[in-house]
């Protein structure tokens, strides 16, 4: 096949043998019959995209995909099988389902074949909606991501992801109403809408996902990432640094994730000068008190060299990896 690209006009075949024509921008594949795009890699029976711009606070999530123009649909059955077979699994978590909706809702190497895809959320009569986790979908019929009118409770007992270029879920059972070209663009923005029921027997694209968990931990004696990690002989990893320091509720959720004991939780943003540009801190107060501080200076991002003076309390939010 050769590393070829193709532009403008796609013609590809759906899940359900509707032909349909795309018009994007460049996408190709390799020899290997994976995408040719940064981030992903030949395994020896799928396609691995690093996830690194799939994320929440919690993890990022590694995709797993089939070689060529699309891994051959497969019923719920079989597509839990396969990712099992990959070391994956369907999106089985509110956070990937978050995380995983944006990324499959704009264009992307291989968009074409991400649609529709089974996520890993069943009806099960005796506890109703839940996810293959093992977690029960709490308060069902106003998920923000659920397609108006869905789930349906008619046997359609198994969850996926429509196509977002559709104002309708694609099914064999009922009929396909395109977006108009100028609508495109504002459903790719929109983080909602995209779930909805089939039967189990229905065959979608199989699209499996890999958790990687950001492993936080606060600095000590003015210490930067960089400096940390390297003593844990690992890397600093920048992309969590920035995820922590989106807002003060998501530092906060940090923060407290790690442990940390106070009787009381202030949160405050403190504009510093860039030396002290950190980011997410904990500021350990008197009498079992502390603060949640975002140190930030403009729109700059925090960095693994940043630093917090030496002989302060102040503790800085760090992540390494491997």
């Amino acid at each position: 096949m050769g590393n070829w690209s193709l532009a403008v006009a796609v013609a590809v075949v759906g899940a359900f043998g509707a032909i349909e024509v795309r018009a994007w921008g460049s996408f190709g594949l390799g020899d290997n019959g994976c995408p040719t795009a940064d981030g992903w890699t030949n395994q020896t029976n799928y396609c691995e995209y690093d996830g690194r711009d799939i994320h929440s606070w919690k993890y990022s999530w590694k995709v797993y995909w089939g070689k060529g123009w699309g891994s051959k649909p497969s019923t719920y059955e079989n597509a839990k099988d396969k990712c099992s077979a990959w070391g994956a699994t369907l999106v089985r978590s509110e956070d990937a389902l978050d995380a995983i909706i944006p990324w499959t809702s704009a264009p992307n190497p291989v968009y074409y074949w991400l649609h529709p895809y089974w996520i890993g959320l069943k009806n099960q009569n005796d506890v109703g909606w839940k996810w293959d986790s093992g977690e029960v979908l709490q308060n069902v019929p106003n998920q923000k991501w659920w397609e108006t009118g869905k789930p349906n409770y008619d046997g359609r007992d198994c969850a996926y992801v429509h196509d977002p270029m559709q104002s309708e879920p694609m099914t064999s059972k009922n009929t396909v109403k395109k977006k108009k070209k100028n609508e495109v663009n504002e459903v790719n923005e929109v983080n909602e809408d995209k779930v909805a029921d089939d039967f189990c027997d229905e065959e979608k694209v199989v699209m499996c996902v890999k958790s990687v968990k950001y492993q936080y931990f606060l600095t000590n004696d003015g210490k930067n990432c960089e400096e940390e990690c390297k003593n844990k002989n690992q890397k600093c990893d920048q992309h969590p640094l920035e995820e922590a320091a989106k807002d003060l509720g998501t530092c906060e959720k940090i923060i407290k994730s790690l442990g940390v004991q106070s009787n009381e939780f202030l949160t405050e943003e403190m504009p510093m000068s860039r030396v002290e540009a950190a980011g997410c801190t904990w500021h350990p107060g008197s009498e079992g008190t502390g603060s949640v501080q975002l140190l930030t200076k403009g729109n700059d991002k925090p960095t693994c060299n940043d630093v917090i003076r030496p002989g302060t309390t102040r503790r800085r939010v760090c992540v390494c990896k491997n």
